[in-house]
């Protein structure tokens, strides 16, 4: 569950060791964004804990996974799609970091398979980072967070938040005028194209903008692998490819001898190709579920969930095998996952109920809308991919004040009040017309 209000937030911080002094605790982020166009405070370093219990850990992948089936379900049925359910579990996690309540119960059952403690699912993302990001010479993989925010954000926004994120899911931050939505959409959108490798390009459009938003969420992630064993060029010709509605076409196909690993698990045949890593036991790997014959996509999509696909993973055995796989790649239009979260019970983040206050004191903070996008191609040297995510928050209506609007004809009148005197009384018809 996300951190509560800012004492508990306050407490939790202290809990996990952290000596934050009296001074830290009062500076406010619009100081530090005053200082500095985007803030390069380097991170607190949380103490050393031991590290999750692998049920954990494997608890969080479940649910990840199971997040990304559902997005594949909802998005472009019958069409090509993709998402980076990582990516969505970095910008969600800044949210539910905030958020308290019901807001934080509804993430939580999504984001961290309901898990009540409060931080672990942070804590998670935190431990997993050093092995993601670990360099090696044939695999690149960046992942970033910023938060963008107008100045009205930047005062009230709570200075324990921006310390947690910027150590738990490394995020720094930007002031942001969103007055101008053209300006801001280019800025975000530069911000996301250096850190996709160039993959991703416009993400978000002036309009997604116009709603003024004081925050936006951000996290861009980037993947480069190259084969353990590259597929020839030479060897890549066309083959039979059988569509969903039963047609055949000739595609490129790339045919390779590969020492992989394989398994067969409920009727679907699963195929692990290694990137290029120093450890025999490769770090990064493709994963293939190939679906038992006659069985549709719409089929398997339903049936598949992340417990399945961690009782695959165990399943998977070394064998030499002569590998066929198409060419591929996609290059996914942005795409709200506001409805397809709901759909999973997270509700309360997109409505006046939105309980954000971990955030920003100001209450009426929540969450407009959720936009995502995915890009990939496979070829014969290896894979690149990349995605971004955009959390776009707004701020709640408030009671408006009363309005008259005197937009059709009428009378008037000039009253002597003492004696209740209508000196002038008149009609108006045409306010523009001298008559």
């Amino acid at each position: 569950m996300g951190l509560q209000a800012q004492p508990q937030l306050k407490t939790v911080f202290q809990a996990q060791g952290f000596c934050m002094k009296v001074t830290l605790l009062a500076l406010t982020m619009s100081c530090v964004l005053a200082a500095l166009p985007v803030t390069q405070v380097q991170a607190l370093s949380p103490p050393p804990q031991p590290s999750l219990v692998p049920q954990v850990s494997a608890g969080f992948s479940r649910s990840m996974l199971d997040l990304g089936l559902v997005f594949l379900r909802d998005q472009a049925p019958g069409e090509n799609s993709m998402n980076s359910p990582y990516s969505v579990t970095n910008a969600l996690g800044m949210v539910l970091m905030g958020a308290a309540g019901d807001s934080a119960a509804q993430l939580s059952r999504v984001l961290a398979g309901g898990s009540n403690h409060p931080g672990l699912l942070d804590r998670y993302m935190l431990e997993i980072s050093p092995a993601l990001n670990k360099i090696q010479s044939n695999v690149t993989f960046r992942s970033a967070n910023r938060m963008w925010l107008n100045e009205a954000m930047a005062r009230s926004i709570e200075p324990i938040y921006s310390q947690m994120t910027r150590v738990y899911y490394k995020s720094d931050a930007a002031l942001q005028n969103f007055d101008n939505p053209e300006l801001a959409a280019k800025s975000i959108n530069q911000w996301i194209e250096v850190r996709t490798g160039g993959q991703i390009s416009n993400m978000l459009s002036s309009q997604q903008l116009s709603s003024n938003p004081p925050m936006v969420l951000v996290n861009a992630v980037y993947f480069k692998g190259l084969w353990r064993t590259p597929f020839s060029k030479a060897g890549t010709d066309d083959a039979s490819f059988t569509l969903a509605d039963g047609r055949a076409m000739q595609v490129p196909t790339m045919h390779a001898m590969l020492h992989v690993r394989t398994a067969q698990h409920e009727g679907v045949r699963w195929l692990e190709l290694p990137y290029a890593t120093e450890a025999a036991d490769p770090d990064w790997v493709m994963q293939i579920a190939l679906p038992a014959p006659g069985q549709s996509m719409a089929q398997f999509q339903q049936q598949m969930t992340g417990a399945q696909w961690l009782e695959a993973a165990e399943k998977l055995r070394e064998a030499t095998l002569a590998v066929d796989l198409p060419r591929f790649s996609m290059k996914g239009a942005t795409t709200s996952l506001r409805e397809s979260l709901k759909k999973q019970g997270v509700v309360d983040i997109f409505s006046d109920k939105a309980n954000l206050i971990g955030i920003s004191r100001d209450k009426n903070l929540f969450v407009n809308d959720v936009l995502h996008r995915a890009t990939i191609e496979v070829d014969e040297a290896g894979t690149v991919a990349s995605a971004a995510t955009a959390v776009i928050m707004g701020t709640k209506a408030v009671s408006a004040v009363p309005r008259f609007t005197v937009d059709r004809p009428f009378l008037f009148f000039i009253v002597h009040k003492p004696t209740k005197t209508p000196v002038f009384m008149g009609r108006v018809m045409n306010p523009a017309s001298g008559n």
